[in-house]
């Protein structure tokens, strides 16, 4: 737990990865409300089967998002941190 909140006091738990847990949580809040709206307006069978088929389908949706947008950080920064630190971190991988 130390480590992570050192993280943040360095500014690395900010900015884009910020704005994917929002997304995420967004995700999350959609589905009871999504729950309750169905469930007025829709019998049993569609009820059971709409939320079956939108909790796997949020998850599969989320996760090449989440993906896409940590791949995107990480060229990011390393495009631009300075050449030396890059090479010292290439010839690290390589031993």
């Amino acid at each position: 737990m130390n480590s992570l909140s050192a993280t943040y006091r360095q500014g690395g738990g900010t900015g884009r990865r910020r704005h994917l847990r929002f997304v995420s949580a967004g995700l999350m809040l959609t589905a009871p409300v999504l729950n309750v709206v169905v469930a007025l307006n829709f019998n049993v069978a569609v009820w059971s089967a709409f939320m079956s088929v939108y909790g796997v389908a949020s998850n599969v949706g989320r996760f090449p998002i989440g993906y896409a947008a940590t791949h995107f950080i990480g060229v990011r920064r390393w495009r631009a941190m300075p050449t030396f630190d890059r090479d010292r971190l290439t010839a690290s991988r390589r031993q």
